[in-house]
């Protein structure tokens, strides 16, 4: 496999990181809209065109977004407005925005990772106030679960939730913007803790798609370098962090896998207010 090239979405304005999801068939790419102005976007891409940027209406956000696929909707998890330190949530439900929700009783920072497991969705997240603790809160369909703290994980900026080997692998950067990746494993009762993923260096945030087999871990590289990394993990260890050639970022990257490709989207160079992606 090789890397097809950076390619820019047309007409697309976004600021931090882009949150990619693939429903019906389609690309969904959910982004803050430019110079942080806390409104919700999103362009839709059918593998040939894109559809145009559309926005959500009523929803505010602050940094990025996390889109998901459960129970046949887009479900895109947001912290609320001004950095305001809640967790919100709107639902797509294929033609129709169903009005943006607030998660009781659980506090965040940065953006939050959302994943399906077990039919829940499970979000993760930075606790208040950069505490550097990592938590979840679980949906079922019909109600949360309370909002609970993942022991002996430390963190900084969001972290980065997949499903591998029916276990969810969380990866998230260390305590004090250390620019070192860590990841945690939860087989669906226990933790199995922290470890360090070697030689890896990271600014921001990771995000991780499961595909061939592998964990793939994208990340802008370390000291805000402007550069597309990842590593990839087949289950016993890690191949080592790889740079994506001619690729140039801001903010943390959004990794989905479609049509049997990894589609990494993310923002251009320099905060140039543009969205990009590049194609494995």
């Amino acid at each position: 496999m090789s890397w097809q090239g950076d390619k820019q979405v047309p007409n697309t304005g976004i600021s931090a990181g882009p949150s990619a999801v693939a429903y019906h068939n389609k690309l969904y790419v959910f982004h803050q809209g430019t110079l942080n102005k806390g409104d919700l976007w999103y362009n839709v891409f059918d593998g040939s065109k894109w559809e145009g940027d559309a926005h959500v209406s009523n929803t505010g956000i602050s940094i990025s977004p996390s889109a998901v696929v459960f129970q046949n909707k887009i479900y895109v998890f947001h912290q609320g407005t001004e950095n305001s330190g809640s967790l919100w949530y709107n639902v797509f439900d294929g033609s129709k925005w169903l009005g943006d929700k607030n998660v009781p009783n659980t506090g965040i920072s940065a953006s939050p990772s959302a994943v399906v497991y077990n039919n829940k969705i499970y979000v993760f997240h930075q606790g208040t106030e950069n505490s550097g603790s990592l938590w979840y809160n679980v949906f079922d369909g019909s109600k949360w679960h309370g909002d609970k703290h993942v022991a002996n994980t430390g963190m900084s900026s969001s972290p980065s939730a997949v499903v591998y080997n029916n276990r969810i692998f969380c990866l998230h950067q260390g305590t004090n913007d250390a620019g070192q990746m860590w990841y945690n494993v939860f087989d669906g009762s226990d933790w199995s803790g922290d470890s360090h993923v070697p030689n890896t260096g990271m600014s921001i945030a990771p995000s991780a798609v499961a595909h061939n087999g592998q964990v793939y871990s994208f990340h802008q590289g370390s000291s805000y370098c402007g550069q597309l990394w990842y590593n990839s993990f087949d289950g016993s260890r890690w191949h080592g962090d790889a740079q994506v050639p001619n690729t140039g970022i801001s903010s943390h990257p959004s990794a989905v896998v479609y049509k049997g490709r990894v589609y990494c989207f993310h923002h251009g160079t320099n905060n140039n207010s543009q969205l990009w992606y590049n194609v494995l």
